[in-house]
């Protein structure tokens, strides 16, 4: 969803950069503004789900470490033991990926957040082109 909501800000700026010389017809600050802060929350949402996960991830792999290494290499496994694969290890990796994804998707929010909102006399001079 995350992903979706990123691809709508292609949208918002291709709107933005329409409208730069014609301020009537840009979207209200206020639409910009509920639509980042949505993307933030589902940021949030998504990096906790994630978290989440791994820590499931993490704690299934850490339990067949424990009970496999009990059990010495000669004697083989039984059925109830599954030995660490390096799929588990994919798994942990790939919930690693998504919470950064989620992060950065996070902070790039925040920051546009932060640019719409600030106020003219705070955003300091503008630079003029020499």
């Amino acid at each position: 969803m995350s992903v979706f909501r990123s691809f709508g800000y292609i949208r918002l700026s291709k709107t933005l950069r329409r409208t730069a010389t014609e301020p009537t017809k840009a979207p209200p600050r206020a639409a910009v503004v509920k639509n980042l802060r949505n993307s933030i929350v589902l940021s949030v949402v998504g990096m906790g789900a994630a978290v989440l996960g791994m820590q499931a991830t993490v704690g299934a792999l850490v339990a067949k470490a424990l009970t496999t290494s009990s059990v010495p290499y000669y004697q083989g496994i039984s059925a109830g033991q599954s030995p660490v694969l390096a799929l588990d290890v994919f798994l942990v990796q790939a919930s690693a990926n998504t919470i950064l994804s989620h992060f950065l998707g996070l902070s790039s929010s925040l920051e546009l957040l932060r640019s719409v909102t600030i106020s003219p006399a705070d955003a300091g001079p503008v630079p003029r082109p020499a």
